[in-house]
């Protein structure tokens, strides 16, 4: 977070000297900052900060809502690769199963028109070349994701869900 306002506050970050911390003696205790202005800081920059946390799990949620039952009523619910609703957690993306040249077109033809549809994940070397972990390599092939965070209001979200079906469509 700090950093980030540094970047947003144009702070020159990069000519920042780099910070080697002091030795400790055996009767410092490592939980606590040796710097009560430095503690104090960053304790007032947490509470701030997790004051929106809320706000940014029911958005996060809202967001996954909206794709969610706009997928649904296209009835392409069979895509959609996460059957619990987010109660429990605050998702991050929307995950979409489809088979896997649809999937890399869809991917493609989503990032042109600006939306921001990724592979799962990418895999290590040590998954990609082995034989053991076909799975992972197939899932990678197969699922597209898309972006519901906090940043995106309901508008994005309704524009994302409408290419995203029409997508979809067309390729099938």
């Amino acid at each position: 977070v700090l950093y980030d306002f540094l970047v947003w506050s144009r702070f020159p970050v990069h000519k920042v000297k780099n910070y080697a911390p002091r030795e400790y003696s055996s009767g410092t205790n490592y939980g606590e900052s040796t710097e009560p202005l430095c503690r104090s800081f960053f304790q007032n920059l947490l509470q701030t900060s997790s004051r929106r946390f809320d706000f940014i799990a029911k958005r996060r949620e809202d967001n996954f809502f909206t794709l969610d039952k706009m997928i649904c009523e296209a009835s392409m619910e069979d895509f959609s690769l996460i059957r619990k609703k987010p109660s429990s957690f605050a998702p991050y993306l929307y995950a979409l199963r489809l088979p896997g040249k649809i999937s890399w077109k869809l991917m493609t033809s989503l990032a042109r028109d600006g939306i921001p549809a990724l592979p799962w994940s990418e895999l290590s070397p040590e998954v990609i070349h082995s034989t053991e972990y076909q799975g992972a390599r197939l899932m990678e092939k197969e699922i597209v994701t898309l972006p519901v965070h906090h940043s995106l209001t309901e508008k994005n979200m309704v524009w994302m869900g409408k290419r995203l079906i029409k997508k979809i469509r067309e390729l099938l």
